[in-house]
Protein backbone atom coordinates (compact mmCIF):
# COMPACT_ATOMS: atom_id res chain seq x y z
CA UNK A 1 0.00 0.00 0.00
CA UNK A 2 2.06 2.62 1.36
CA UNK A 3 5.82 1.10 1.62
CA UNK A 4 7.12 -1.01 4.73
CA UNK A 5 8.75 2.32 5.96
CA UNK A 6 5.58 4.13 6.47
CA UNK A 7 3.72 1.24 8.48
CA UNK A 8 3.07 1.95 12.27
CA UNK A 9 2.82 -1.65 14.26
CA UNK A 10 0.14 -0.77 16.61
CA UNK A 11 1.11 -2.03 19.13
CA UNK A 12 3.98 0.69 18.83
CA UNK A 13 1.06 3.36 20.12
CA UNK A 14 -0.08 3.45 23.43
CA UNK A 15 -3.14 6.07 23.45
CA UNK A 16 -3.26 8.82 26.25
CA UNK A 17 -6.52 11.08 25.44
CA UNK A 18 -8.59 12.29 22.92
CA UNK A 19 -7.98 15.75 21.41
CA UNK A 20 -11.01 16.07 19.26
CA UNK A 21 -13.32 15.11 16.93
CA UNK A 22 -14.76 16.82 13.54
CA UNK A 23 -16.89 15.41 10.86
CA UNK A 24 -14.31 13.11 8.90
CA UNK A 25 -12.21 12.27 11.48
CA UNK A 26 -11.03 11.52 15.66
CA UNK A 27 -7.63 12.78 17.21
CA UNK A 28 -5.84 11.28 19.81
CA UNK A 29 -3.04 11.63 21.59
CA UNK A 30 -0.74 9.05 21.80
CA UNK A 31 2.73 7.49 22.59
CA UNK A 32 4.72 6.23 20.11
CA UNK A 33 8.05 4.10 20.51
CA UNK A 34 9.39 2.50 17.40
CA UNK A 35 10.83 -0.86 17.29
CA UNK A 36 14.06 -1.12 19.04
CA UNK A 37 14.35 2.44 20.67
CA UNK A 38 14.09 3.20 23.98
CA UNK A 39 12.85 6.52 23.61
CA UNK A 40 9.47 7.16 22.68
CA UNK A 41 7.76 10.25 20.91
CA UNK A 42 4.38 12.18 21.65
CA UNK A 43 2.60 12.25 18.41
CA UNK A 44 -0.98 12.83 16.68
CA UNK A 45 -3.22 9.87 15.64
CA UNK A 46 -6.02 11.19 13.52
CA UNK A 47 -8.72 7.68 12.93
CA UNK A 48 -10.31 8.80 9.46
CA UNK A 49 -14.39 7.45 9.80
CA UNK A 50 -14.28 4.92 7.52
CA UNK A 51 -18.00 5.14 6.52
CA UNK A 52 -16.88 8.48 4.62
CA UNK A 53 -14.11 6.24 2.41
CA UNK A 54 -14.51 3.31 -0.15
CA UNK A 55 -11.26 1.38 -0.58
CA UNK A 56 -10.21 2.83 -3.44
CA UNK A 57 -9.91 6.47 -1.97
CA UNK A 58 -7.99 4.46 1.12
CA UNK A 59 -5.40 2.74 -1.14
CA UNK A 60 -4.93 5.94 -3.17
CA UNK A 61 -4.60 8.21 0.07
CA UNK A 62 -2.28 5.97 1.33
CA UNK A 63 -0.25 6.56 -1.24
CA UNK A 64 -0.60 10.15 -0.44
CA UNK A 65 1.00 9.31 3.21
CA UNK A 66 3.89 7.79 1.92
CA UNK A 67 4.85 10.58 -0.52
CA UNK A 68 4.12 12.88 2.15
CA UNK A 69 6.42 11.38 4.61
CA UNK A 70 8.69 11.91 2.44
CA UNK A 71 8.90 16.08 2.54
CA UNK A 72 10.40 17.76 4.91
CA UNK A 73 9.99 20.88 5.68
CA UNK A 74 10.18 23.35 9.39
CA UNK A 75 6.51 24.61 8.52
CA UNK A 76 4.41 21.30 7.44
CA UNK A 77 3.57 18.40 10.18
CA UNK A 78 5.27 15.75 9.79
CA UNK A 79 4.22 12.70 8.54
CA UNK A 80 4.96 9.74 10.80
CA UNK A 81 2.88 6.88 8.68
CA UNK A 82 -0.08 4.54 8.69
CA UNK A 83 -0.94 2.47 11.22
CA UNK A 84 -0.61 -1.58 9.77
CA UNK A 85 -4.04 -2.96 9.43
CA UNK A 86 -6.09 0.43 9.14
CA UNK A 87 -5.07 2.57 6.66
CA UNK A 88 -7.63 5.24 7.79
CA UNK A 89 -5.71 5.61 11.17
CA UNK A 90 -2.74 7.97 9.95
CA UNK A 91 -0.05 9.39 12.56
CA UNK A 92 1.65 12.62 12.61
CA UNK A 93 3.65 14.87 14.57
CA UNK A 94 1.89 16.30 17.52
CA UNK A 95 1.93 20.29 17.83
CA UNK A 96 0.82 21.28 21.11
CA UNK A 97 -0.35 24.56 20.48
CA UNK A 98 -3.67 23.64 19.13
CA UNK A 99 -5.12 24.96 15.88
CA UNK A 100 -4.50 28.69 14.50
CA UNK A 101 -8.34 29.01 14.20
CA UNK A 102 -8.06 28.47 18.32
CA UNK A 103 -5.51 31.22 18.66
CA UNK A 104 -7.48 33.51 17.14
CA UNK A 105 -10.47 32.93 18.48
CA UNK A 106 -9.26 33.19 21.99
CA UNK A 107 -8.00 36.73 20.92
CA UNK A 108 -11.53 37.52 19.81
CA UNK A 109 -12.49 36.68 23.05
CA UNK A 110 -10.14 38.07 25.62
CA UNK A 111 -11.91 41.23 26.66
CA UNK A 112 -9.13 43.42 25.75
CA UNK A 113 -5.68 41.11 26.21
CA UNK A 114 -3.24 40.29 24.07
CA UNK A 115 -2.92 37.09 23.06
CA UNK A 116 -0.49 37.63 20.16
CA UNK A 117 1.27 40.58 18.87
CA UNK A 118 0.34 42.21 15.13
CA UNK A 119 4.36 41.69 14.38
CA UNK A 120 3.39 37.50 16.15
CA UNK A 121 0.91 37.29 13.39
CA UNK A 122 3.15 37.80 10.38
CA UNK A 123 5.41 35.99 11.58
CA UNK A 124 2.88 33.43 11.70
CA UNK A 125 1.99 34.40 8.13
CA UNK A 126 5.59 34.37 7.06
CA UNK A 127 5.67 30.69 8.01
CA UNK A 128 2.59 29.80 6.62
CA UNK A 129 3.98 31.46 3.25
CA UNK A 130 7.11 29.48 3.41
CA UNK A 131 5.03 26.21 4.51
CA UNK A 132 3.24 26.54 0.84
CA UNK A 133 5.95 27.73 -1.21
CA UNK A 134 7.65 24.40 -0.12
CA UNK A 135 4.75 22.37 -1.33
CA UNK A 136 3.86 24.12 -4.21
CA UNK A 137 8.00 23.61 -5.17
CA UNK A 138 7.95 20.29 -4.92
CA UNK A 139 7.80 17.50 -8.13
CA UNK A 140 5.39 16.82 -8.57
CA UNK A 141 3.80 19.77 -7.17
CA UNK A 142 1.58 19.69 -3.81
CA UNK A 143 -1.37 21.92 -3.73
CA UNK A 144 -2.89 21.60 -0.30
CA UNK A 145 -6.53 22.52 -1.86
CA UNK A 146 -8.39 22.86 1.94
CA UNK A 147 -6.18 25.55 3.11
CA UNK A 148 -7.35 27.56 6.60
CA UNK A 149 -7.14 28.71 10.09
CA UNK A 150 -7.55 25.40 11.32
CA UNK A 151 -5.79 23.23 9.55
CA UNK A 152 -2.52 25.26 10.58
CA UNK A 153 -0.74 23.81 13.68
CA UNK A 154 1.10 25.39 16.51
CA UNK A 155 3.62 24.99 19.10
CA UNK A 156 3.82 27.62 21.58
CA UNK A 157 7.73 28.28 22.47
CA UNK A 158 9.28 29.49 25.54
CA UNK A 159 12.06 32.25 25.17
CA UNK A 160 15.07 30.34 24.83
CA UNK A 161 13.43 28.18 21.56
CA UNK A 162 11.42 31.59 19.92
CA UNK A 163 11.83 31.95 16.34
CA UNK A 164 13.09 35.86 15.34
CA UNK A 165 10.88 36.84 18.44
CA UNK A 166 7.98 34.86 17.59
CA UNK A 167 6.39 32.59 20.64
CA UNK A 168 4.55 30.63 17.74
CA UNK A 169 5.57 27.93 15.45
CA UNK A 170 3.29 27.18 12.85
CA UNK A 171 2.99 24.18 10.15
CA UNK A 172 0.63 23.45 7.85
CA UNK A 173 -1.28 20.01 8.00
CA UNK A 174 -4.41 17.71 6.61
CA UNK A 175 -3.00 18.25 3.36
CA UNK A 176 -2.76 14.62 2.81
CA UNK A 177 -6.72 14.88 2.75
CA UNK A 178 -6.92 16.61 -0.74
CA UNK A 179 -8.54 14.21 -2.77
CA UNK A 180 -10.86 14.21 0.22
CA UNK A 181 -11.66 17.99 -0.27
CA UNK A 182 -12.32 17.17 -3.88
CA UNK A 183 -15.41 14.44 -2.83
CA UNK A 184 -16.35 17.32 -0.46
CA UNK A 185 -16.50 20.18 -3.76
CA UNK A 186 -18.32 17.16 -5.89
CA UNK A 187 -20.51 17.42 -2.72
CA UNK A 188 -20.81 21.27 -3.08
CA UNK A 189 -21.76 20.83 -7.16
CA UNK A 190 -24.36 18.26 -6.37
CA UNK A 191 -26.00 20.26 -3.59
CA UNK A 192 -25.99 23.83 -6.05
CA UNK A 193 -27.45 21.66 -8.85
CA UNK A 194 -30.39 20.07 -7.39
CA UNK A 195 -30.86 23.80 -5.68
CA UNK A 196 -31.43 24.97 -8.90
CA UNK A 197 -34.48 23.15 -9.15
CA UNK A 198 -35.55 23.05 -5.49
CA UNK A 199 -37.05 25.95 -3.40
CA UNK A 200 -33.91 28.29 -2.70
CA UNK A 201 -33.80 28.40 1.28
CA UNK A 202 -33.96 32.02 2.83
CA UNK A 203 -31.81 34.19 1.20
CA UNK A 204 -29.84 37.25 2.94
CA UNK A 205 -32.22 40.04 2.25
CA UNK A 206 -30.39 43.21 0.20
CA UNK A 207 -31.01 44.90 3.53
CA UNK A 208 -28.89 42.49 5.46
CA UNK A 209 -26.24 42.62 2.53
CA UNK A 210 -26.14 46.36 2.86
CA UNK A 211 -26.10 46.16 7.07
CA UNK A 212 -23.07 43.70 6.74
CA UNK A 213 -21.19 46.10 4.21
CA UNK A 214 -21.47 48.89 6.58
CA UNK A 215 -20.49 46.74 9.64
CA UNK A 216 -17.42 46.09 8.20
CA UNK A 217 -16.70 49.57 6.24
CA UNK A 218 -17.95 51.38 9.79
CA UNK A 219 -15.12 49.06 11.58
CA UNK A 220 -12.28 49.22 9.18
CA UNK A 221 -12.44 52.91 9.86
CA UNK A 222 -12.59 53.23 13.04
CA UNK A 223 -9.86 51.37 14.18
CA UNK A 224 -11.49 48.63 16.26
CA UNK A 225 -9.05 45.75 14.26
CA UNK A 226 -6.06 47.48 15.17
CA UNK A 227 -6.02 50.37 17.98
CA UNK A 228 -7.98 51.76 20.88
CA UNK A 229 -10.43 50.13 23.56
CA UNK A 230 -12.84 47.66 22.32
CA UNK A 231 -15.70 49.72 21.30
CA UNK A 232 -18.97 49.10 23.65
CA UNK A 233 -21.31 48.68 20.94
CA UNK A 234 -23.40 45.27 20.61
CA UNK A 235 -21.11 41.90 20.22
CA UNK A 236 -22.31 40.66 16.92
CA UNK A 237 -23.28 37.08 18.17
CA UNK A 238 -24.38 36.04 21.80
CA UNK A 239 -24.28 32.78 23.65
CA UNK A 240 -25.41 29.68 21.31
CA UNK A 241 -25.60 31.19 17.92
CA UNK A 242 -21.71 33.01 18.82
CA UNK A 243 -20.69 28.98 19.58
CA UNK A 244 -22.33 27.47 16.59
CA UNK A 245 -20.65 30.14 14.38
CA UNK A 246 -17.07 29.51 15.61
CA UNK A 247 -17.85 25.54 15.28
CA UNK A 248 -18.57 25.33 11.71
CA UNK A 249 -15.83 23.43 10.12
CA UNK A 250 -15.47 20.84 7.72
CA UNK A 251 -17.29 21.58 4.47
CA UNK A 252 -18.74 24.55 5.55
CA UNK A 253 -15.33 26.29 7.16
CA UNK A 254 -14.11 25.74 3.30
CA UNK A 255 -16.47 27.76 1.64
CA UNK A 256 -14.98 30.92 3.45
CA UNK A 257 -11.20 30.26 1.88
CA UNK A 258 -12.33 28.82 -1.57
CA UNK A 259 -11.06 30.53 -4.57
CA UNK A 260 -14.05 31.93 -7.04
CA UNK A 261 -12.67 29.34 -9.78
CA UNK A 262 -13.15 26.50 -7.33
CA UNK A 263 -16.21 28.06 -6.20
CA UNK A 264 -17.75 27.92 -9.70
CA UNK A 265 -16.40 24.37 -10.32
CA UNK A 266 -13.94 25.72 -12.99
CA UNK A 267 -10.36 23.96 -13.72
CA UNK A 268 -8.05 25.55 -10.99
CA UNK A 269 -4.26 25.40 -10.03
CA UNK A 270 -1.84 25.88 -7.02
CA UNK A 271 -3.17 29.68 -7.41
CA UNK A 272 -6.18 28.64 -5.52
CA UNK A 273 -4.21 28.21 -2.51
CA UNK A 274 -2.61 31.80 -2.95
CA UNK A 275 -6.07 32.63 -2.63
CA UNK A 276 -6.97 30.59 0.63
CA UNK A 277 -3.87 31.93 2.25
CA UNK A 278 -4.80 35.73 1.52
CA UNK A 279 -7.96 35.04 3.20
CA UNK A 280 -6.09 33.28 6.38
CA UNK A 281 -3.56 36.35 6.43
CA UNK A 282 -6.75 39.00 6.40
CA UNK A 283 -7.65 37.05 9.90
CA UNK A 284 -4.46 36.99 11.16
CA UNK A 285 -3.36 40.11 10.77
CA UNK A 286 -6.94 41.60 11.54
CA UNK A 287 -7.03 39.08 14.45
CA UNK A 288 -10.63 38.16 13.33
CA UNK A 289 -12.69 35.60 12.72
CA UNK A 290 -14.69 36.13 9.53
CA UNK A 291 -17.15 33.43 10.01
CA UNK A 292 -18.23 35.03 13.57
CA UNK A 293 -19.32 38.01 11.19
CA UNK A 294 -20.66 36.11 7.91
CA UNK A 295 -22.54 33.42 9.95
CA UNK A 296 -25.07 35.29 12.01
CA UNK A 297 -27.06 32.05 12.19
CA UNK A 298 -24.93 29.24 12.02
CA UNK A 299 -26.27 27.75 8.38
CA UNK A 300 -24.32 26.62 5.70
CA UNK A 301 -26.57 28.41 3.70
CA UNK A 302 -25.41 31.72 5.06
CA UNK A 303 -21.37 30.89 4.05
CA UNK A 304 -22.69 29.90 0.75
CA UNK A 305 -24.31 32.95 0.07
CA UNK A 306 -20.77 34.51 1.19
CA UNK A 307 -18.99 32.70 -0.92
CA UNK A 308 -20.91 33.20 -4.18
CA UNK A 309 -20.56 37.37 -3.12
CA UNK A 310 -16.99 36.94 -2.77
CA UNK A 311 -16.92 34.70 -5.92
CA UNK A 312 -19.15 37.73 -7.81
CA UNK A 313 -15.96 40.51 -6.52
CA UNK A 314 -16.93 41.15 -2.92
CA UNK A 315 -13.94 41.16 -0.39
CA UNK A 316 -13.76 42.94 3.34
CA UNK A 317 -12.53 45.77 3.54
CA UNK A 318 -8.94 46.03 4.88
CA UNK A 319 -7.89 48.19 7.80
CA UNK A 320 -7.14 51.90 7.28
CA UNK A 321 -3.58 52.03 9.37
CA UNK A 322 -1.88 48.80 8.33
CA UNK A 323 1.03 49.24 6.23
CA UNK A 324 0.80 48.45 2.49
CA UNK A 325 3.49 46.46 2.82
CA UNK A 326 0.47 43.66 4.64
CA UNK A 327 -2.05 44.82 3.27
CA UNK A 328 -1.26 44.86 -0.79
CA UNK A 329 -0.26 41.18 -0.40
CA UNK A 330 -3.54 40.25 0.54
CA UNK A 331 -4.92 42.12 -1.72
CA UNK A 332 -2.64 40.84 -4.73
CA UNK A 333 -3.61 37.15 -3.16
CA UNK A 334 -6.96 37.12 -3.11
CA UNK A 335 -7.56 38.43 -6.87
CA UNK A 336 -10.31 37.38 -8.69
CA UNK A 337 -7.66 36.47 -11.59
CA UNK A 338 -5.46 33.69 -10.67
CA UNK A 339 -2.73 35.02 -12.76
CA UNK A 340 -2.89 37.52 -11.08
CA UNK A 341 -1.73 36.29 -7.71
CA UNK A 342 1.55 36.42 -6.67
CA UNK A 343 3.36 32.91 -6.68
CA UNK A 344 4.33 32.02 -2.91
CA UNK A 345 8.06 32.42 -3.63
CA UNK A 346 7.23 36.10 -4.40
CA UNK A 347 4.87 36.45 -0.84
CA UNK A 348 7.64 34.91 0.94
CA UNK A 349 10.11 37.27 -0.11
CA UNK A 350 7.72 40.16 0.62
CA UNK A 351 6.48 39.32 3.81
CA UNK A 352 10.23 39.17 5.30
CA UNK A 353 10.86 42.52 3.84
CA UNK A 354 7.59 43.92 5.77
CA UNK A 355 9.34 42.19 8.83
CA UNK A 356 12.36 43.74 8.46
CA UNK A 357 10.74 47.00 7.75
CA UNK A 358 9.50 46.52 11.21
CA UNK A 359 6.41 48.95 10.43
CA UNK A 360 3.65 47.26 12.76
CA UNK A 361 5.62 48.55 15.77
CA UNK A 362 3.47 50.98 17.72
CA UNK A 363 0.37 49.88 16.48
CA UNK A 364 -0.13 47.35 18.87
CA UNK A 365 -2.04 49.63 21.86
CA UNK A 366 -2.78 48.73 25.58
CA UNK A 367 -6.31 47.17 26.23
CA UNK A 368 -6.81 46.61 22.52
CA UNK A 369 -8.90 43.29 21.67
CA UNK A 370 -8.34 43.67 17.83
CA UNK A 371 -11.53 42.53 17.21
CA UNK A 372 -15.19 43.44 15.48
CA UNK A 373 -17.51 43.31 18.37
Amino acid sequence: MCGQEAVIDPSCLTSIKVLGEGAFAKVELAWYQPPGSASRVQVAVKRLKPELYNAADLQLFAKEVALMRKLSHRNIVDMVGVVDGCDCNVVQEFMSGGTLKQLVTRQMLSNGGRVYSLQEGLDICLQMARGLKYLHSCHPMVIHRDLKLENVLLNVLDGTNALNGSRFEAKLADFGLSRRVEVKQQALAVRRAASATAPRPAQLSSGTECEMDAMWSRKAQQGSFIGGAPPKSKVLLQGPARDQAFNLTGRTGSLLYMAPEVFREQPYSEKADVFSFGVMMYEVMHRYIMLSAVSVNGTYEELEQYAARVAAGYRPPLHDTMPTSITSVIEDCWSADPLSRPAMEAVVSRLEAAAAAAELEGLDKPGCSCTIC
